[in-house]
């Protein structure tokens, strides 16, 4: 196996291995991998969230906490990770089982891989090095415009207008054998707007939305 990841060369090449190597994966000889997928995903993870808010704390000196999350978010989040897994080309590396994924979208196993490999770089090389790994291959999308969620921006104007955040409140959810409904509603100050969707983040996003687009038409 190729040692080298985005320019990063693996002294212990096992530790490469054992981040592309999925537990489903049955391989012909017993020997066991040096360390496994998913405590090199965990580390992964820990180390690409650090660096990342190190990073926006550093580079957007003038931005609160809520803006900072927001891009935090926007950088780490499963389907960008999953893009840069995607150009590292770690699905092709990869070692699965059979049938793995099958039920889950391609992006969340490259994103898993991603974090696996920073992970395994961590360990490997130490934390310098993970920082640097993580600095290549995610900086561009520090440079990123910050797409607000109608969620973050309805926060932003809420605390500014109200001094405080809306509340939301579900109101009710479909039944076990029907596709997964949520509905919440986005509350502040006296008023009101509703959301429907698949997933609570969804359900919340709309209603977030929706009362935000009442508010501005107040001002």
């Amino acid at each position: 196996m190729d040692n080298d990841v985005a320019g990063y060369r693996f002294r212990d090449e096992r530790l490469l291995q054992a981040a592309l190597t999925h537990t489903s994966y049955l391989p012909e000889a017993a020997e066991p991998p040096i360390e496994s997928f998913e405590r090199l995903e965990f580390l992964g993870d820990g180390v690409v969230d650090f660096v990342v808010a190190d990073d926006l704390f550093r580079k957007f000196p003038d931005a609160a906490e809520g803006e900072l999350t927001e891009r935090r978010a926007q950088v780490v989040s499963r389907v960008a990770l999953a893009r840069v897994g995607d150009q590292l080309g770690l699905m092709e590396r990869a070692r699965l089982g059979k049938g793995v994924g099958v039920n889950e979208p391609r992006y969340g196993f490259t994103t898993r891989l991603f974090e696996s490999v920073v992970g395994a770089v961590y360990i490997d090389g130490g934390f310098e090095a993970a920082r640097s790994f993580v600095r290549s291959t995610l900086g561009p999308l520090l440079e990123q415009p910050l797409r607000r969620s109608p969620k973050g921006e309805l926060q932003e104007l809420t605390q500014d207008r109200f001094g405080a955040m809306p509340e939301y409140v579900k109101l009710e959810s479909a039944d076990v054998d029907q596709p997964p409904r949520f509905v919440y509603e986005a509350r502040i100050a006296g008023k009101a707007a509703t959301g429907a969707g698949r997933s609570m983040k969804a359900a919340q996003e709309q209603a977030a939305a929706r009362l935000l687009e009442e508010l501005k038409r107040d001002e």
